[in-house]
């Protein structure tokens, strides 16, 4: 019989190292704390830290609104230089002309044509036209000018007479929604002409807001346009309000007259004699007094000679009936039709 032995064999046949004193981790017993049963804890939430109220921005305060200068025509150097130092500070001015006051901008400048715009409360749609110094200098801002438009530049400028023409492609101004033309005109006064020469071209409008008289002295445009105006010229009353007569030459070379201002047509028609344009309104039949007839120039027959004229058998207390009033028709002759009414809105609005 064979005794045991404690020594032990390594795999490859020599005696293997016991090693003692290491205790093995599978045996280690970590000493845990039993977690005590009860209620639950109750969370304690952090203390709510105050958060600043947003800051609020101020309010700002409406700028206050310009006070414009107001310079006197009598002193006409003084008033030139005004003007001049507005417009290139890019600023509306207003002046006298042969007709009525007019709001003038750069026209170079769109910033100064919209504050112009602005200050009518007025669109894009209805641009402004172009006052010229003199007559030599239309060929720089038109192209083709035609013959029929020549003939009355010669006659009537300086003057109260715009022209519509075909502009210059190479034409720098921002007017508006021009369709490639430009209204141009040579105003007959003074400090008018001063300040053009001293300034070149203006686009310039009637001095009122769109929809209100045009005004005929420098206070009543004040009252209108107030701070939209940097320089008023008080050049004293003016002889409108009858404005510039417009003819349009860029969409027809012979000629269409948009509105009829200080020139009447058939002044216009005895140098142009094909000159199309809007017509007398028809005198209703109504107003006509029987075994009367209508004068020529359409005009209706004054009240107390109609009533001198009034048929002596007509029963006394008869009541004379009520009349529409005439509708106002604006059509031209020729193969053209009308004139569109909207073009003659426009043109009414728009030209000193």
């Amino acid at each position: 019989m064979t005794e045991s032995s404690d020594e032990t064999t390594s795999l490859d046949g020599g005696p293997a190292t016991e090693v003692t004193g290491a205790t093995p981790e599978a045996h280690v017993v970590a000493d845990a704390t039993p977690t005590p049963v009860g209620e639950p804890e109750t969370a304690v939430e952090p203390e709510a830290v105050p958060q600043p109220e947003p800051e609020v921005p101020p309010v700002p305060e409406p700028e206050p609104e310009r006070e414009p200068l107001v310079v006197s025509a009598d002193d006409l150097k003084a008033a030139v230089e005004a003007v001049r130092t507005a417009i290139r500070a890019g600023d509306s001015v207003v002046f006298p002309t042969d007709t009525v006051y007019g709001i003038a901008a750069d026209p170079f400048s769109p910033a100064a044509v919209q504050g112009l715009l602005d200050a009518k409360h007025r669109g894009r749609d209805m641009p402004p036209p172009v006052l010229i110094g003199d007559a030599e200098v239309l060929e720089a801002y038109t192209k083709d000018v035609p013959a029929a438009a020549r003939l009355l530049a010669n006659r009537y400028w300086p003057g109260p007479l715009t022209l519509i023409l075909e502009a210059q492609p190479s034409l720098r101004m921002d007017l508006g929604e021009t369709k490639g033309s430009i209204g141009v005109r040579v105003p007959d006064h003074e400090v008018a002409r001063a300040i053009l020469r001293a300034t070149g071209p203006l686009a310039v409008s009637s001095a009122n807001i769109s929809g209100e008289p045009a005004a005929t002295d420098e206070p009543e445009a004040r009252r209108q346009l107030r701070g939209s105006v940097a320089v008023y010229v008080d050049g004293g009353p003016t002889p409108g309000p009858t404005p510039s007569t417009i003819v349009d030459f860029a969409d027809d070379l012979s000629g269409r007259v948009l509105r009829v201002g200080a020139i009447p047509l058939d002044e216009l028609r005895r140098l142009l004699p094909g000159l199309e344009g809007p017509e007398p309104d028809p005198v209703p039949e109504e107003s006509v007094p029987a075994g009367e007839s209508v004068p020529a120039d359409g005009s209706v027959p004054d009240a107390s000679a109609a009533e001198e004229n009034k048929d002596v058998t007509e029963p006394a207390g008869t009541p004379t009936e009520a009349t529409d009033a005439p509708v106002t028709t604006i059509d031209a002759p020729g193969a053209k039709g009308h004139i569109p009414v909207a073009e003659v809105a426009k043109a009414e609005e728009t030209t000193p």
